[in-house]
């Protein structure tokens, strides 16, 4: 495996336990409980999913690390711009 398949399976991943974890955030376990949870109706894809913004978040690091190539000033300015949006 090489980097840039690590890297999108973390992006993957990221995105993937955000959508499946975003229907019980901030919730208790007894609430969470009550909803019964199965992974089954995890709906990321085929246009009925959702994720919130740490998914977000993730991908505009990745983007401005790619994009800044090692340059941290210009990391900075990119991230800055992306969360303004």
């Amino acid at each position: 495996m090489n980097k840039k398949d690590i890297i999108y399976g973390s992006i993957i991943g990221t995105a993937l336990g955000d959508s499946i974890g975003l229907p019980f955030e901030a919730l208790s376990r007894k609430k969470i409980a009550k909803k019964r949870p199965t992974f089954e109706k995890q709906s990321l894809f085929f246009g009925k999913g959702m994720f919130s913004d740490d998914t977000e978040q993730t991908i505009a690091v990745a983007q401005s690390l790619i994009e800044s190539y090692d340059d941290e000033v210009l990391f900075q300015k990119l991230m800055k711009k992306r969360l303004q949006l």
